[in-house]
């Protein structure tokens, strides 16, 4: 049975403190740092690599897409036990992980996401997207922002690009898990700072 926890179903987000250790997390840290180096060194044909050109038009990765097709670690992540008890909790013993990415925010040249939703059409608290953390994040270097609330009503997605009244930052740490509702409006500034950003996102449904 689920039992969405009320601040959730409210705002639309959730923090999760502390649900891995360093240590739980340290293979998936170890082989997502070598997958970034590996582009960073020039392996830039494979299409689940995400980039988009800064100011001076060098290419910029910002995403990796289907990173379970890479990693077996981002796949293994899901049978913690910690894990698998947020899920269920959320929406009952019948669920599916449906998307896996590894978001990341360069040191320095981390491109922001604009205000957006997830491009699903589903009603609230249906769809999640979990953020296990591998690093620290915060608001120096570009941590998501949402729009608490907006995921049960029909907020414009700003078309400026401005960040909207009443948003408010997310930070985390590394070994924090954050859960956000599809629906909610949401987005994040650039990483101007020396720290970089990553982010391990298991979107997850029920299944019928």
């Amino acid at each position: 049975m689920n039992t969405i926890p009320a601040e959730l179903k409210t705002n639309g987000y959730l923090r999760y403190s502390g649900l891995f250790s360093s240590g739980e997390l340290h293979s998936l840290d170890e082989s997502c740092h070598k997958l970034i180096g590996g582009w960073d060194a020039g392996a830039r044909s494979d299409g689940r690599f995400w980039s988009c050109p800064d100011s001076n038009g060098d290419s910029v990765l910002y995403r990796i897409h289907a990173i379970e097709t890479l990693l077996p670690e981002a796949v293994a992540v899901l049978q913690s036990t910690s894990l698998r008890s947020v899920c269920t909790s959320l929406l009952g013993t019948s669920w599916k992980p449906s998307a896996f990415a590894l978001c990341y925010k360069a040191p320095k040249v981390g491109m922001p996401v604009p205000w957006h939703r997830d491009p699903i059409v589903t009603p609230p608290s249906c769809i999640f997207n979990l953020s296990i953390y591998l690093d620290d994040s915060g608001p120096t270097n570009g941590c998501l922002e949402v729009l608490p609330g907006s995921h049960l009503d029909d907020t414009p997605v700003p078309s400026n690009g401005e960040r909207p009244p009443g948003a408010v930052p997310v930070c985390a740490v590394a070994g924090d898990v954050i859960v956000h509702d599809v629906r909610v409006l949401h987005g994040s500034a650039m990483n101007p700072s020396h720290q970089r950003r990553r982010a391990l996102v298991i979107e997850i449904q029920k299944t019928p």
